[in-house]
């Protein structure tokens, strides 16, 4: 139904090009002023949609290497070294098994390959039951199950056990 159409390039500051498209579905299409506007928007869309890009890859990153409570805190500014909070929680580690015997009988690609499903396998009942994935460390993974109050702790320790049921189930 769109009877104009126009894609317009947005250039981050690190020299990566973006694309932002617009249509209308009027019949005369878009104005020349209108166009014009468009592309005088565009530097000012840059630097707006450049720092939400940003803000999810720090996101993603401290989510990844700090797990996500601890990520938001630095993200909020919160943290600053020294700093160190105490949390209640079951404690969550594991390895693979034969890990190293492993890598000496595999490619390079492969070891990274069983890696790669070893932690999916590991990490997403972990997260699905409350679990927070605080490190990866090799072949190992650590997580926490955190606990409100010592009234919570089986809770806590079945959701614990129940990830890693099902974590032993999928692999």
């Amino acid at each position: 139904g769109a009877t104009d159409y126009i894609c317009l390039p947005i250039r981050f500051s690190r020299g990566r090009i973006n694309v932002m498209s617009f249509a209308t579905d009027r019949p005369e299409g878009f104005s020349e002023a209108e166009l014009d506007r468009l592309r005088l928007l565009l530097p000012v869309l840059a630097v707006v949609l450049e720092v939400q890009a940003t803000n999810r890859v720090a996101e993603t990153l401290l989510d990844t290497y700090l797990g996500p409570e601890a990520g938001r805190r630095v993200l909020s500014g919160s943290i600053k070294r020294g700093d160190g909070t105490t949390v209640a929680a079951a404690l969550w580690y594991c390895d693979l098994s034969g890990f190293t015997a492993l890598t000496e009988r595999l490619p390079p690609y492969d070891v990274i390959e069983l890696l790669d499903e070893f932690f999916g396998c590991m990490a997403e009942p972990v997260q699905a039951r409350g679990g927070e994935v605080l490190k990866f460390i090799g072949d190992a993974m650590l997580a926490i199950f955190p606990m409100a109050d010592d009234l919570d702790r089986d809770r806590a320790c079945l959701a614990a056990l129940d990830a890693a049921r099902q974590a032993l189930a999928d692999f």
